[in-house]
């Protein structure tokens, strides 16, 4: 099983390493999308009047898990918990998004978290209500980060996620229904090696 994931992991990073040559070298693994869980009921906060109009957009408390195989097919305990906070800045003119986010993912088997975070970049359109320019916001935006154990220096990497996401504003505020991703973590040895260690012990525990 970890041969198979290695070669699959190796076909990715083999052009991303020959446009990034301070990061030659380096391994990737695509993990499956997947929808964060209860997103209705995370915290969202709106401000109105930013520079040239823009609405901040403040969520926190996203929670959900990627699943370690690409397609998403990895067996049952094979999955990397994520968790993450953002901070966009929308501009409804331009249709622009920029901010940043944070957060951790959890190697659920072997208990390692290593943090993260990165720039968010993208576009959003507004889809008008009954009485509001803005009642639904449709985003799509890029994150490209740093990942870091804090317990062990050498296992470090940068994660790259593509978020889709639908924001609903109405009498209760401000709410996500739907907010979506795919991402692809590349690393040094040490961090892909936990990974592939991690999905290989959900595999054979039958967790």
């Amino acid at each position: 099983m970890k041969r198979q994931l290695v070669a699959a992991a190796m076909a990715l990073p083999l052009t991303f390493a020959l446009t990034t040559p301070a990061l030659a070298g380096i391994v990737a693994v695509p993990v499956g999308g997947h929808t964060f869980e209860n997103v209705s009921a995370v915290g969202v906060e709106i401000r109105n009047g930013g520079r040239r109009g823009a609405i901040g957009i403040r969520t926190t408390g996203l929670r959900g898990r990627f699943d370690t195989t690409p397609g998403g097919t990895g067996p049952a305990g094979s999955f990397i918990g994520v968790t993450q906070d953002q901070s966009l800045l929308f501009d409804p003119d331009s249709g622009t998004i920029e901010g940043e986010a944070r957060g951790q993912l959890t190697l659920t088997t072997q208990g390692i978290a290593l943090n993260y975070q990165g720039n968010l970049t993208g576009i959003g359109r507004c889809v008008s209500g009954t009485g509001r320019r803005c009642e639904q916001l449709v985003v799509t935006v890029k994150l490209e980060g740093v990942l870091a154990d804090p317990n062990d220096p050498q296992r470090v990497g940068v994660i790259r996620m593509e978020l889709l996401g639908s924001l609903i504003r109405d009498g209760r505020g401000a709410r996500w229904v739907t907010l979506e991703d795919n991402a692809t973590l590349h690393g040094s040895e040490a961090l892909i090696n936990s990974i592939l260690e991690s999905m290989e012990e959900g595999e054979s525990d039958g967790v």
